[in-house]
């Protein structure tokens, strides 16, 4: 079974710059002002449930060379 979200390795996905050194296997590097700036530029990937609910309801992600999403309903779409 093809689980309906792939997270991106490349993204992050923490609420808070501590989950990322909680959790990481690189210790002994101190966070600062700067990196908190810095940190909050990146999209973190945090999605509400209900928002993920609602995609996972009408829309399907096909992979392949192009990414897109394909939109089920009576007009179907694609958005890439």
């Amino acid at each position: 079974v093809t689980p309906p979200f792939c997270p991106d390795p490349r993204a992050v996905y923490a609420k808070d710059v501590l989950d990322i050194e909680q959790f990481s296997t690189v210790k002994g590097v101190r966070l600062d002002a700067n990196d908190t700036q810095f940190y909050g530029k990146f999209n973190t990937g945090c999605v509400s449930i209900p928002w993920q609910n609602e995609v996972c309801k009408r829309a399907v992600v096909t992979a392949g060379s192009e990414r897109r999403i394909k939109i089920i309903g009576n007009n179907e779409a694609f958005i890439n």
